[in-house]
């Protein structure tokens, strides 16, 4: 896995971003440490003094930070905009429920397509994890603003709110060593990125080859994300209603350091 895809999402609200990659999306970015990813939300769900039972997997991709948070015993409600990715959740969720998987805890997904900046769920929920990038997929402040009002406004009182970003040392550390590649059996993407420090924005094209019968099929792809500040993200999350708004640097329970590239946000709602 190249530093490209490793811990990059789909764009969250529209398609047709990673439309095309959804079915080999979770072949190739099967290096993200979902288990990881949940362990760490746990912990910051006990640090925000914060049992949730009912959880919002925001930009939830193909699912599996949501079947793995269901396999825990939540309740989890999967939201993202993209309809290739939702159908590739569903399949594994009907897969590891005729499996028997996780006690037949992953019944208790349910999976939404809305855009992310716009959200409008039929109740509360006790929590929101939103990660892999999704914040950054979001193109301009005024969209994640509107991102983080949503969420706030359902969350129940008390409810928290855990999400990651890549640093601008990250998104610049994928776009190290020019193009890239990773070759399977049956499918193979290349990718290259750029970043622009004055646009303050990164992109990268992707060219998948996907074997159909004797040929290969090929599809193009581009997909963009934006830095955010870390001061800018704290000063979104106030103006949205958040309160004790804390930041660690990677999966650490430790403040963030300019090495980071990836930094994790918790906060909550007042009660």
């Amino acid at each position: 896995m190249g530093p490209d895809m490793k811990g990059c999402s789909r764009d969250p609200g529209e398609e047709p971003a990673y439309g095309a990659l959804a079915s080999a999306y979770d072949e190739f970015a099967g290096d993200i440490d979902y288990p990881g990813i949940a362990d760490f939300a746990e912990r910051l769900f006990a640090r925000l003094e914060v049992a949730p039972r009912l959880i919002l997997d925001l930009g939830c991709g193909t699912g599996s930070l949501s079947l793995e948070l269901a396999s825990r015993g939540y309740d989890v409600i999967g939201v993202d905009g993209s309809e290739a990715m939702l159908g590739v959740a569903k399949a594994k969720q009907l897969a590891m429920a005729a499996a028997g998987t996780a006690a037949g805890a992953v019944g208790d997904v349910l999976l939404v397509r809305q855009d992310v900046r716009r959200l409008d769920l039929y109740g509360g929920v006790d929590a929101c994890v939103c990660v892999t990038d999704v914040v950054n997929h979001v193109p301009d402040a005024k969209g994640l603003a509107s991102m983080f009002r949503g969420i706030h406004t359902f969350l129940e009182p008390g409810g928290a709110l855990i999400f990651d970003v890549c640093t601008e040392r990250g998104l610049c550390a994928k776009c190290e060593g020019g193009a890239h590649y990773d070759i399977r059996d049956d499918a193979a993407v290349i990718w290259t990125g750029s970043y622009s420090p004055k646009r303050r924005s990164y992109s990268f094209d992707l060219v998948l080859f996907k074997k159909r019968g004797d040929l290969y099929e090929r599809e193009d792809e581009t997909v963009r994300e934006r830095c955010y500040g870390l001061g800018e993200l704290e000063g979104l999350l106030a103006r949205a209603g958040f309160v004790d708004v804390r930041q660690y640097g990677g999966m650490r329970l430790r403040r963030p350091r300019d090495s980071d590239e990836r930094v994790f946000f918790s906060c909550r709602k007042k009660a």
